[in-house]
């Protein structure tokens, strides 16, 4: 059974209640705690339901964006999933923290950028090119987003 502080956690970033998130993490409760092993995180939560304010919260709490919810994708992928600019707001919350731009599921063609780009979520693919070429600054390897059309202006 799940912990109820965990379980209200959840649920406060699942529908964007910010002040009841707030107050729950105040109290201590784990931003990174699971109501079942597999699920999802708080914070996979926030991001599918496309709630920036919470995502910003989990994150400022510890929230850990690199870890896997329960379809094996991570806060980037879901927030990616959707083309509302609420979601676009949570995709550069998850980058601003260090998100990594590349990261991919288990699915082939899965990464990042395919999902936002297979959801048409047009601001999201941008910021996620952005970030791509930033990291491919820093790293000093050739990588390219060809497989935009057209492509992201950093390519070309």
């Amino acid at each position: 059974m799940a912990d109820p502080q965990v379980a209200r956690l959840h649920a406060a970033a699942k529908r964007g209640n910010v002040t009841q998130l707030d107050a729950l993490l105040r109290a201590g409760v784990d931003p990174n705690a699971l109501i079942q092993p597999g699920g999802d995180t708080a914070l996979c939560e926030a991001c599918r339901a496309g709630h920036p304010a919470c995502v910003e919260l989990l994150l400022a709490a510890g929230a850990d964006h690199s870890l896997r919810g329960r379809d094996a994708r991570n806060a980037l992928h879901l927030a990616a999933l959707n083309r509302s600019a609420r979601h676009a707001e949570c995709v550069a919350a998850l980058l601003r923290t260090g998100a990594d731009p590349h990261a991919s599921a288990p699915y082939p063609y899965m990464d990042v950028l395919n999902t936002a780009a297979s959801c048409a979520s047009l601001e999201a693919v941008r910021l996620i090119c952005e970030a791509m070429h930033t990291w491919v600054s820093k790293l000093r390897v050739e990588q390219c987003c060809v497989s935009l059309q057209p492509p992201c202006a950093g390519c070309w």
